[in-house]
């Protein structure tokens, strides 16, 4: 009788929740965890990272109405700012303390629609023991103008397939639909390396090189939300560009740490520098320090239409340069309304 007792009482599944200022959509996130369906037990770390809009009320709400499974860490300083780790470290540390063997994640601003999410994907990664992580389908929705919707990988199926290989995704990473996410704790906690402007990027990357992950593409589980102001969209240039930029390092530090084949990982690299200043030129050129300007006129420009490579060349002299960047934030100030 006590060791089913004790079977009763283990937590198979743990989900993370990080929450920064998200009191507008954090009802609709936690009650996508509240609603889940399953016969195993789960709980949901939710880390506040000392929100200053009401958000931990909301939380402390929860927290009361359901207190097997909403399990809050209340910060006092916001962590995330340090930049030194401690976020992350706290969550594993409450994470790795519940003994879960899976981990399931979305942020305080994206929910879930599916009340039956985490019990499919259980069922999955149980029968599928080579499996390390399994994610589905979602919808976008837009809340500046209250639109939904298909995922990436509906409307852009070419650009954005279902699944990728290794190679492919340290070479043209995209959003892979994080709030769907369900793993296997073990690789969850093993797989960031370093500190980075995007988690979702490292993480996926190991999972793709330590074990097989697969999309259960015919069903969709959550809604990602997009907001005019986040991490990952911005209408400040200088966001935005530390953002780029950022993903680009990111991308070389991986393929160094996870391509082991010299060819493959020069000629990894030599596409991961190309397609980013093919898109990127301009921004590097805008809002780069000496030394990415530096790294920019090594390259040769290959790829760029004839107008494009005639600026790029003409750019490499300092004063068609300052033009060309005084020109470029006047037309984002007052075309696209993104603030210098």
């Amino acid at each position: 009788m006590k060791e089913k007792n004790e079977e009763d009482n283990r937590i198979t599944l743990v989900i993370q929740c990080l929450v920064y200022n998200h009191k507008p959509y954090l009802r609709q996130c936690l009650e996508g965890f509240v609603m889940q369906k399953t016969n195993f037990k789960f709980v949901a770390v939710i880390h506040d990272d000392c929100s200053t809009d009401g958000s931990q009320e909301i939380i402390r709400e929860y927290e009361e109405k359901y207190p097997d499974i909403i399990k809050p860490i209340y910060e006092i300083e916001n962590q995330y700012s340090k930049r030194d780790g401690s976020l992350m470290r706290i969550v594993n540390k409450a994470l790795n303390a519940t003994e879960a063997k899976y981990i399931a994640f979305c942020e305080g601003d994206d929910y879930w629609i599916d009340s039956l999410k985490l019990q499919k994907q259980v069922d999955f990664l149980d029968s599928h023991a080579d499996i390390g992580l399994c994610y589905t389908d979602y919808k976008k929705f837009y809340q500046e103008f209250g639109q939904e919707t298909d995922s990436d990988f509906k409307l852009f199926p070419n650009k954005s397939p279902f699944c990728t290989s290794l190679e492919e995704w340290l070479v043209s990473p995209r959003y892979m639909a994080p709030p769907t996410w369900l793993s296997r704790s073990q690789l969850w906690f093993e797989s960031l390396p370093f500190e980075t402007v995007d988690g979702t990027l490292v993480r996926f990357t190991y999972f793709l090189s330590k074990s097989k992950v697969h999309c259960m593409e015919h069903e969709v589980t959550a809604v990602y939300r997009i907001l005019k102001e986040s991490a990952s969209h911005s209408s400040s240039l200088e966001k935005l560009y530390n953002r780029y930029i950022g993903l680009f390092y990111s991308q070389i530090e991986l393929t160094k740490i996870y391509i082991g084949n010299t060819l493959s990982k020069e000629s990894i690299l030599s596409q991961i520098q190309t397609k980013f200043y093919i898109t990127y030129w301009k921004l590097v050129l805008a809002k780069g320090s000496k030394e990415q300007l530096n790294d920019l006129f090594k390259w040769n420009g290959d790829g760029l239409n004839r107008l494009s490579f005639f600026l790029f060349q003409l750019c490499r002299f300092k004063y068609a340069r300052n033009l060309f960047r005084v020109c470029y934030l006047i037309y984002f100030k007052k075309k696209l309304g993104i603030e210098d």
